[in-house]
């Protein structure tokens, strides 16, 4: 570094002054005279440029920093090893993924009771499953169950190991959804490969497939997923900024990651990072809480939640905690107007907009999916739509209750026949399989599990419109006090069909009004909200 010939190089820190042997055997001198010293710099801009192509790089930020990256050292009992320096390490004796193959080998031949998953599903969730498969379920936490899956969706599991929340999460997409499980052990695969079979025949379909892959290279194309889930995998990752950069190309725009780790409100020291049993034991590997979050957030993910958090292990006085996360994908920019509840003053958006506790705020939003508990969301008219809540008190009716009723007269339908297709009256015909087809009045394509001979298909909204209108004006202008004959009424009503999902809300808001009218209590409200959450 003192040395006159490299002052002035801005990689003097870290070439290092050239290699000492070249330079002794070139000049007699330890430094100063290697004879390659004007090459390192352009190699290891070479390498660099080479690794800055492996992950996202929108704008200015960190691309990879010390420590991101955990290369297989020989186990060890001492903080500080000076057989070599892990910093510059590059050309280890054995891969990366060596270790963790080994590991994981063995503990899909024989039970590891130490890594054994401590979430015990509900038999429902797993009567369809081998158990040899479930005795195998190597985790932290329960993303497949926490995700919230929905028919259709596609989810991928990474280090799916012996299959079980793939199984788990194949009849909660159903048939018309996909399940990939991704894992690098060949003994894992062919555990849930064996297992699939069974799993099939229980379930009736094959909406599954496990692949061999690496986090950091998933063998999927771009956009594919809804849903990403990795059930304490992630820290076994030897570059999990790569990681999470390949699970944010694989998602689809609006798409969610959902993770249960391991992490540490600490740094961990070396001697725990490179110790082979507990990088296997998923210690070793796990983040600093605070930079996890730096780092999904710098990648470009939104809406990071914390969902759960566990005391998982104590060791050498390091503290590990189990914590379940989830993460969204940015997906159409749009904006929603929301109120921030309390308890603090204010809360700050990912985009730093400052959202002050009771005061209605417009915020930027590239996720299709209602707030949590903390905000109200509010529609067009400033209605919260995405808590449901009660009214305990009996008040008068509101004014658009009022303004807004119709005589039962003058409510116009839409001409449906109200027994089969209501279309064209023919019989209707439910599949084993549903397929994707366009509403005959909205022209919406939806997935139908049910269209009449004529192949009409008609989905629910527009399958109880009509029929909604004229059960909320009607309740709110009935004074009936016999369910069943308030029931009969209305369904006597021409927009009313004789079966479809309309039901939903006929059913409590007969009820309410009866209530209502025999208790001489206002039900109006309470009527509104049973029609809307009937929907």
């Amino acid at each position: 570094i003192d040395n006159d010939l490299e002052q002035g190089d801005a990689m003097r820190f870290l070439i290092g002054g050239g290699d000492i042997d070249h330079s002794y055997i070139a000049g007699k001198h330890f430094v100063g005279h290697d004879p390659y010293r004007e090459l390192y710099p352009q190699v290891a801009l070479y390498l660099l440029s080479q690794e800055v192509q492996k992950y996202p790089c929108k704008d200015i930020g960190i691309i990879c920093r010390m420590g991101d990256r955990l290369y297989r050292c020989e186990a060890t009992d001492s903080p500080v090893q000076f057989t070599h320096s892990n910093c510059v390490l590059s050309l280890p004796d054995k891969d990366n993924y060596y270790l963790v193959k080994s590991f994981y080998s063995l503990a899909a031949e024989k039970v590891n009771r130490d890594i054994v998953n401590p979430v015990h599903y509900e038999e429902t969730q797993v009567a369809h499953i081998p158990i040899k498969c479930r005795k195998r379920s190597y985790g932290c936490g329960s993303p497949v169950l926490d995700c919230e899956l929905s028919k259709g969706e596609v989810l991928v599991d990474l280090g799916s190991g012996s299959g079980l929340e793939c199984f788990i999460a194949a009849p909660k997409v159903g048939e018309s959804g996909k399940v990939y499980g991704i894992d690098m052990s060949k003994t894992m695969l062919n555990l849930a490969r064996e297992a699939q079979i069974e799993v099939v025949k229980n379930i009736g379909f094959n909406n599954m497939e496990f692949l061999p892959g690496f986090l950091e290279d998933i063998p999927l194309v771009d956009s594919i997923a809804d849903v990403v889930i990795s059930n304490c995998v992630i820290n076994l990752s030897p570059d999990k900024r790569k990681t999470f950069a390949e699970i944010i190309r694989i998602l689809k725009p609006g798409g969610r990651l959902f993770i249960s780790d391991i992490v540490s409100d600490e740094l961990i020291p070396l001697d725990i990072q490179y110790n082979e049993k507990l990088r296997g034991e998923c210690i070793g590997g796990a983040m600093q809480e605070k930079y996890l979050f730096y780092m999904l957030e710098n990648l470009g993910f939104q809406m990071i939640h914390l969902k759960k958090r566990f005391l998982y292990r104590i060791v050498k006085g390091y503290t590990f905690y189990a914590v379940t996360y989830s993460a969204y994908k940015k997906g159409k920019e749009g904006k929603k107007k929301v109120i921030y509840k309390g308890p603090f003053k204010a809360v700050m958006a990912d985009d730093g907009k400052i959202i002050y506790r009771g005061i209605k705020t417009e915020i930027h939003s590239g996720i299709d999916k209602n707030l949590d508990g903390t905000f109200f969301e509010l529609n067009e008219n400033g209605a919260v739509i995405n808590i449901d809540q009660e009214i305990n008190c009996c008040c008068g009716i509101a004014p658009e209750f009022t303004i807004n009723l119709k005589k039962i007269e003058d409510i116009k339908t839409t001409k449906k026949f109200s027994q089969d297709c209501m279309v064209c009256g023919a019989k209707l015909q439910y599949l084993e399989k549903s397929i994707q087809q366009s509403c005959y009045f909205c022209g919406r394509k939806l997935w139908a599990n049910t269209i009449c001979t004529n192949e009409h298909f008609v989905c629910d909204n527009c399958h109880s419109q009509d029929a909604l209108d004229f059960i909320k004006n009607f309740c709110l202008n009935a004074r009936d006090k016999d369910m069943i004959a308030l029931f009969k009424k209305i369904r006597a009503h021409p927009s009313v069909p004789m079966h479809g999902p309309e039901y939903h809300s006929l059913v409590p808001a007969v009820i309410l009004t009866v209530y209502g009218n025999l208790s001489g209590q206002n039900t109006a409200q309470l009527i509104f909200d049973a029609i809307h959450r009937g929907k």
